[in-house]
């Protein structure tokens, strides 16, 4: 009895370590990246609206944005989806604007 009870431990203890072992050969999954990896500023606008780096958010209040445009918070949660014509304008924790970027 002591020895079945033996090999059902060691056995159960042997599938465990393999199933361990397994799990760090899991590879991790790479988002695709755009077609066109250097990412022109032409295509949302970017460059246009440059001139708005540094001052207040507020400014954007009247002017026109392009369709889509997304003005984002830090730690603000956003969809991983790119769209090539879309502006971002990233603001910091004052609600400065810092950057814009396409996607």
């Amino acid at each position: 009895m002591e020895r079945r009870y033996r090999q059902n431990v060691i056995t159960t203890l042997a599938v465990s370590m393999c199933l361990f072992l397994t799990m760090g050969c899991q590879m991790e999954a790479k988002e695709p990246k755009p077609d066109n990896a250097v990412i022109k500023d032409v295509a949302c606008k970017a460059d246009e609206f440059s001139k708005y780096i540094g001052q207040h958010r507020s400014v954007l209040e009247g002017i026109t944005l392009p369709p889509r445009t997304r003005v984002l918070r830090p730690g603000a949660l956003v969809t991983m989806d790119y769209i090539e014509s879309r502006l971002n304008i990233h603001l910091n924790g004052q609600g400065i604007i810092v950057k814009l970027k396409c996607g």
